[in-house]
């Protein structure tokens, strides 16, 4: 458990009424972008969520990225991910069934 708080966990949406509590399991919690983001400007919210990672130490081979928000963040992320040269994340996915996450290696 001590290793995994040294990892983190980046939240790329954070949204009050959302319970992220069972993330935690896998590293510290990171708010990437908090509320409300412009969907409708994706160069400026790709390259926020670039910036942020970078600044917060994003290391993809042991931290976490958790998803939130809607489809559009998903896609700034990826296109993120491509400008910092990510080849690899670990992605997690909730399991609503179970009501906790799961951890996905995905390549890129």
């Amino acid at each position: 458990m001590q290793n995994q708080q040294k990892n983190k966990v980046f939240i790329l949406n954070y949204i009050k009424d959302h319970n992220y509590n069972d993330a935690k399991r896998f590293g510290r919690l990171q708010i990437v972008t908090k509320g409300n983001v412009n969907i409708f400007d994706v160069g400026r919210l790709k390259l926020n969520i670039k910036d942020a990672l970078n600044v917060m130490g994003f290391k993809s081979e042991t931290d976490h990225l958790l998803i939130s928000g809607g489809n559009i963040i998903g896609f700034a992320l990826g296109l993120a991910l491509s400008l910092l040269g990510v080849k690899r994340c670990n992605l997690l996915l909730w399991n609503a069934k179970e009501c906790k996450y799961f951890n996905r290696e995905v390549s890129i």
